[in-house]
C-alpha cells in the first residue's frame, strides 16, 4: 500500500508540473502570437454566431412581429415557437436566416421537411 500511495503522490506532482508548463506556454502562445489570438477570436464567433439562445429567439420573434410566418396568426391567441427553414437533421444552421417564427401548429405537423428546398426543384 505504501508503493500505491507515494506512486500516486509523484503521478499528482507530475500533473501539477505539466499544467503549470501547459498554462505557461498557452499564456506565453497568447502574449507573442497574433495568429493564434486571430484563430482563437473567429473560432468564439463562429460558435457564438451559431448557437440558439434565447436572445436570438427573441431577435426572430421581434423580427417576425410576432406573426407566424405560414399562417398568420398572432401572439396571444397561439404558442409560437422558432423554426428553422432548413431542418438541423437535414444540414441546416442557427444562423439568423434560417429561422422563422411559427405557430406550434404549423411547426409540430410540419416535423423535419425542408419546403422552401422543395420548391426550387
Amino acid at each position: 500500500m505504501a508503493w500505491a500511495k507515494n506512486n500516486r503522490e509523484k503521478q499528482n506532482q507530475y500533473w501539477a508540473l505539466y499544467k503549470e508548463f501547459f498554462n505557461a506556454s498557452k499564456r506565453e502562445r497568447w502574449r507573442t502570437d497574433k495568429e493564434y489570438r486571430e484563430r482563437h477570436y473567429e473560432r468564439e464567433r463562429r460558435y457564438r454566431e451559431n448557437s440558439f439562445t434565447s436572445r436570438k429567439r427573441f431577435k426572430v420573434l421581434l423580427r417576425d412581429d410576432f406573426t407566424c410566418q405560414y399562417c398568420g396568426r398572432k401572439s396571444p391567441k397561439v404558442i409560437l415557437h422558432v423554426d428553422h427553414i432548413i431542418p438541423k437533421s437535414k444540414g441546416g444552421t442557427n444562423l439568423m436566416e434560417n429561422l422563422r417564427t411559427a405557430c406550434s401548429d404549423c411547426n409540430l405537423g410540419r416535423g423535419n421537411i425542408d419546403l422552401d428546398s422543395s420548391l426550387h426543384l
